[in-house]
């Protein structure tokens, strides 16, 4: 163990988008261990888009999340995230590009690259942002519209991000490429990955939060089979699909 400590000491520490590596439970990243192990969420039939929870691929990434969260006998051995990745109680953390900017700023030398993938895999990487709505029944349509338009204008967005506040990319095609090009060697990797990342699943909070990241720590306390967790899981999505999608 000493000889694995010194040799964690000499190497830079990296950051992968996508999923954390640490024992323990997974909050928020689940689907990107899903899509490593090269699974899948949903299916499209002609007009019809189903959940695909149980998929075999899913079921083997969720046996490999049990065997890596328990390998230390417990749920949580270490600090771990981007805090514990900071302050080196871990050595790797798969994070997104919202937390570069405060590692590069916390003075840390890094690197980023893919997670690997098992054979038959794939990047797991996945992509997400916030989004300015116009609430229902809003008074002014038309002016509301004009703030929601403003706000993805590529000038805006290429200042929010240059701001305190920024932190997160532009998904604005222009402001990003804009933006790219002020950025650090560091991102180059990361934004390497860009033309392979995933949109979010429809009804990613019911599917992902709700559902997925209960069910895989249901089978990283030992609750749980991976194959009774991802059928409750299935049932529960195809409901919720019917409901939202009508078919």
């Amino acid at each position: 163990m000493n000889g694995i400590k010194s040799w964690l000491n000499r190497i830079p520490t990296a950051v992968f988008p996508g999923a954390e590596l640490y024992p323990g439970p997974v909050t928020g990243v689940l689907p990107a261990w899903i899509w490593t192990f090269g699974g899948q969420l949903i299916e499209t039939v002609g007009s019809t888009i189903r959940p695909t929870a149980t998929y075999p691929k899913n079921i083997e990434a969720f046996k490999w999340i049990r065997t890596w969260a328990q390998f230390y006998g417990s749920l949580s051995p270490v600090a771990s995230g981007v805090t514990g990745f900071q302050n080196g109680t871990v050595a790797m953390n798969a994070g997104s590009s919202s937390e570069v900017n405060s590692t590069v700023n916390a003075g840390i030398s890094f690197t980023i690259g893919r997670v690997p993938h098992p054979p038959g895999g794939q990047n797991g990487t996945w992509g997400g942002g916030t989004a300015v709505a116009v609430p229902v029944g809003v008074k002014n349509v038309d002016l509301s519209m004009k703030l929601a338009r403003f706000f993805g204008e590529t000038e805006v967005q290429v200042q929010r991000f240059l701001s305190p506040v920024g932190a997160v990319l532009p998904a604005n095609w222009d402001a990003l490429i804009t933006v790219g090009r002020q950025l650090p060697a560091v991102w180059g990797p990361l934004l390497d990955q860009f033309p392979e990342a995933r949109p979010r699943t429809p009804l990613w909070i019911d599917y992902y939060v709700n559902q997925l990241n209960p069910a895989m720590n249901a089978v990283v306390r030992g609750d749980k089979t991976p194959e009774q967790a991802l059928e409750e899981v299935q049932l529960v999505m195809e409901e919720r699909f019917r409901e939202v999608f009508g078919k």
